[in-house]
């Protein structure tokens, strides 16, 4: 009896792993997967629908997606750029606009990805592309925010600047820009500031750059609509004083002079023992200035 419930029992963990684990299409719960592997398993048998030309069938998928609510502004995107795309091929031409537009809000630089590149499907997403950017034109009358800590009172010349900022914006940051000249100077010289994350920008100025007594800069920020913001400005910039590096020991006079007048001493003293040997015998030490030290070619090869 324990043998035959044991085969029985291990046929129907067999049996539930197989469910569990098999690659159902459309609406099959999915019971092992987590919320990433069941996005993906969606997201691909999306895809795989559209190829196989079954266009209602990956919209499904699609949408089902969408509903998950484990999606970030970008993925969220993505997914609406493939249903605004499966409805160019259905001729269904609103509806694609409106997916394509939801597709911009989400991501202003969302762009077309395989297989969703057909020209018909780039003609679509290119108005859809243009009326969003027309429509932000007209309505976004918000500049973007900056949040900026000044650089210290004095920073060191010759050495890299290191510049980071947090800039918002309730749509989109298009650039931001790091503007900077040596005090005295009539023209700035302008860097781009480099996205780190999600809202902080950073930008590195070479070391040829940092000289000069002070340093006068600015920084701006631009959205996709045009509005501008300034954090200082030409004719009222922020000033840092720049400090002079460190001269290495090596390179410091009083170093040279001593090791000059260390040598002419050694000099010396080889030849007063070429002179008189017995000089190394005396009890003593040999006192004096040591001036100059004159030799001519052959004087210290002579025996």
């Amino acid at each position: 009896m324990h043998s035959g419930s044991g085969r029985g029992n291990g046929f129907r963990i067999v049996v539930l792993l197989l469910f569990v684990t098999w690659p159902w299409r459309g609406s099959t719960p999915l019971l092992a997967q987590d919320p990433h592997s069941a996005r993906d398993h969606l997201l691909a048998e999306g895809i795989s629908f559209y190829r196989e030309l079954e266009y209602e069938r990956a919209l499904s998928s699609f949408r089902r997606l969408l509903d998950g609510g484990v999606l970030s502004r970008a993925e969220r995107a993505r997914v609406l750029v493939a249903i605004g795309a499966t409805h160019v091929v259905l001729e269904e031409g609103e509806a694609a606009m409106a997916a394509f537009l939801e597709a911009f809000s989400a991501d202003p630089d969302v762009r077309l990805f395989p297989p969703f590149e057909a020209p018909k499907i780039r003609e679509r997403f290119g108005e859809a592309r243009q009326r969003f950017e027309e429509e932000i034109r007209r309505s976004d009358q918000e500049s973007p925010r900056i949040f900026f800590t000044p650089l210290a009172e004095r920073i060191t010349g010759n050495t890299s600047l290191q510049v980071s900022a947090t800039v918002v914006d309730n749509v989109k940051v298009a650039e931001v820009r790091f503007s900077f000249r040596r005090a005295g100077d009539l023209a700035y010289s302008t860097m781009r500031m480099s996205p780190l994350s999600e809202d902080r920008y950073v930008v590195s100025v070479p070391p040829f750059m940092v000289t000069g007594e002070a340093l006068e800069y600015y920084l701006e920020a631009r959205d996709v609509a045009g509005n501008v913001t300034l954090d200082g400005n030409e004719e009222h910039p922020y000033v840092v004083e720049i400090v002079p590096p460190k001269t290495p020991w090596y390179r410091q006079g009083f170093t040279w002079i001593a090791a000059a007048g260390t040598a002419a001493s050694i000099l010396a003293l080889y030849l007063v023992v070429r002179q008189d040997p017995d000089v190394l015998a005396l009890d003593g030490t040999i006192e004096g200035t040591i001036g100059t030290v004159t030799t001519t070619p052959g004087v210290l090869d002579a025996d």
